[in-house]
């Protein structure tokens, strides 16, 4: 499980998008909802108490980057780029 309670900084920012992109992969989209994303058995990637939580600190991400001039889907793609390179090429 991750290891914030809250999103009250760029670093808790970085650390739960991190966190989601490391469970989900490059297929992570603020978006999305947390128990939409499902292994190859079609079960959940996260625990049903794991949910809310994400899904909290989900909603605190935005209004983190709202609150500072931020963008979560930038912010999202810098972190994945850190974890798995120029996947786009340059794009």
């Amino acid at each position: 499980m991750i290891k914030i309670d809250s999103i009250n900084s760029e670093k808790d920012l970085r650390s739960y998008l991190s966190f989601m992109i490391k469970m989900t992969g490059l297929g992570f989209h603020p978006d999305d909802p947390i128990d939409g994303y499902v292994d190859n058995y079609g079960h959940c990637l996260f625990l049903s108490d794991e949910v809310p939580v994400l899904e909290r600190l989900k909603k605190e991400s935005f209004d983190y980057c709202s609150a500072n001039n931020m963008d979560v889907y930038e912010v999202s793609m810098e972190v994945a780029k850190e974890q798995f390179g120029d996947f786009f090429g340059g794009f």
